[in-house]
């Protein structure tokens, strides 16, 4: 068996969640898409509204102004961009726990992270939360133009940083994202809980 050399996190959902400013973003749904149905926040609910526009925006073939400026146009919205991207940018925050985890596994382990997720945002974050700290390298949708599940950014992350596949676990916690990292020989971990990946990592041995 091979020895585990590199954890790979996913980030929206597992090292970032929800945050403080989520209820506005629930009160724009409510004005925009005329519901706060929790499962609308899904990202496979929430992009049937906007999904072309979303898919396009987080493949980096749209900026955040155009992306918003559509959605301004689409529902005559009176909010500003700057304030739909404000909230946005707001609606979550680090999970400490998991970033303790982090620091923790990095003193044996290569940590990097896979991420569905649009250009300006994830700069905003990345600043905001340091994760040129956390991980020794990185693989977003916008750079590899292509989005989890394909596996397309899967292969782009091991090719980027000459990874191998039997070396590696991810860690995501939507489980459709774990099947292309399966086909491919990475050991996977479909995230609920801070306990219970903990749980998982030391039937691992990881931890």
């Amino acid at each position: 068996m091979d020895e585990i050399k590199n954890i790979i996190f996913d980030v929206g959902g597992v090292v970032v969640v929800k945050g403080k400013f989520n209820h506005l973003l629930k009160s724009f749904a409510k004005i925009v898409f005329g519901t706060t149905n929790p499962e609308f926040f899904k990202e496979r609910n929430i992009s049937d509204k906007i999904k072309e526009e979303w898919s396009q925006w987080r493949l980096g073939k749209l900026t955040a102004t155009e992306f918003f400026n559509i959605q301004r146009r689409k529902y005559h919205l009176k909010i500003s961009t700057t304030r739909m991207a404000y909230l946005l940018y707001h609606s979550q925050k680090p999970k400490r726990e998991i970033i303790r985890l982090i620091k923790k596994l990095k003193k044996r382990y290569n940590i990097y992270a896979l991420t569905n997720h649009t250009k300006e945002w994830f700069v905003y974050q990345s600043a905001q939360y340091h994760y040129a700290s956390l991980f020794r390298g990185v693989m977003t949708s916008f750079e590899a133009q292509s989005a989890k599940p394909n596996i397309l950014i899967y292969k782009k992350l091991l090719q980027k940083y000459s990874l191998s596949p039997k070396e590696c676990i991810f860690i995501d916690d939507q489980e459709e994202n774990l099947l292309p990292a399966k086909k491919l020989g990475i050991k996977t971990i479909h995230f609920i809980s801070p306990k219970q990946l903990k749980n998982e990592l030391k039937k691992n041995g990881l931890l």
